[in-house]
């Protein structure tokens, strides 16, 4: 089986994943979810992913060969995951309705798909241009692509449907809001998709001033309270939660100690009166 040590070891990151397939085995490919995690030895981890080809499978990597799974079962290094690939080729039967597949982004072909609705929507090159598409990220929580476009560059990201209310509330909030959030390209509200440009600047990872994250804190802030008494503004995709109804949650939110990590390293001191305890 293909392999490599990464430097990356958030599951959800899969470019160099990507980036390595193409460097080692040249072959083009994109991840279609994180299968899982196997113990070596303390402190080391195998981590399984499977991928999708976009290139023909008849051709062959210059380190290894093309094994149909059946002959795959015996063979060294792949025996021990052996079961969770065949339940992953299992999920592809459409049959398989609740299986980790639910998610649009971990079926064969939806990049080929999503790749389609951005070139048409980017102006992109057919043959060119949409092969520099980028897999980013892709998890329970989104799949992110980066898009290079004529001129500037897009990121591309889907979202599954407990997060469908994103679409419409970035797209909404970066027309009063630019300075905050990306420009919008285009969106899908169907498929949940939304295309957007590069938002220009420094990471606000990147800065250890606690003042710069302050103000950022502020900045956000003032969008939820231009809001308090403007909410019939708010599209009706978008999930209405008053003050009223935050506050009969953190008042619920208080009296779980393991929540707030009562007495724990880096947890509150305590609780009293329906009040934190710094």
């Amino acid at each position: 089986m293909p392999h490599f040590i990464a430097r990356e070891h958030a599951t959800g990151a899969t470019r160099h994943i990507n980036r390595a397939m193409a460097a080692m085995h040249d072959i083009r490919a994109v991840v279609l979810r994180h299968v899982r995690d196997a113990l070596v030895e303390e402190g080391k981890i195998d981590r399984l992913y499977l991928v999708e080809l976009l290139d023909s499978p008849a051709v062959i990597p210059p380190r290894g060969e093309w094994l149909e799974l059946s002959a795959a079962k015996g063979c060294p290094g792949v025996a021990a995951f052996y079961r969770d690939i065949e339940l992953c080729m299992e999920d592809r039967l459409p049959q398989q309705a609740g299986t980790p597949l639910r998610l649009p982004w971990s079926r064969p072909s939806w990049f080929n798909l999503a790749c389609e609705w951005i070139g048409e929507r980017a102006n992109l090159d057919p043959l060119n241009d949409i092969n520099s598409i980028e897999q980013v990220t892709c998890w329970e929580q989104s799949c992110v692509l980066k898009v290079p476009a004529p001129g500037e560059t897009l990121y591309f990201k889907a979202v599954p449907l407990m997060y469908a209310a994103e679409i419409t509330v970035s797209d909404f909030l970066s027309k009063p809001f630019p300075e905050m959030l990306p420009k919008v390209r285009a969106i899908s509200r169907e498929n949940r998709w939304i295309l957007m440009h590069e938002f220009a600047g420094k990471a606000l990872i990147g800065y250890k001033d606690e003042a710069v994250w302050a103000a950022t804190i502020e900045k956000y802030v003032d969008i939820q309270r231009s809001f308090i008494d403007g909410a019939e503004a708010l599209p009706s995709e978008i999930p209405r939660r008053p003050l009223s109804g935050l506050l009969n949650q953190i008042g619920t939110l208080l009296l779980d100690d393991d929540a707030l990590l009562i007495g724990r390293e880096g947890g509150f001191l305590g609780v009293s009166n329906k009040k934190v305890v710094p």
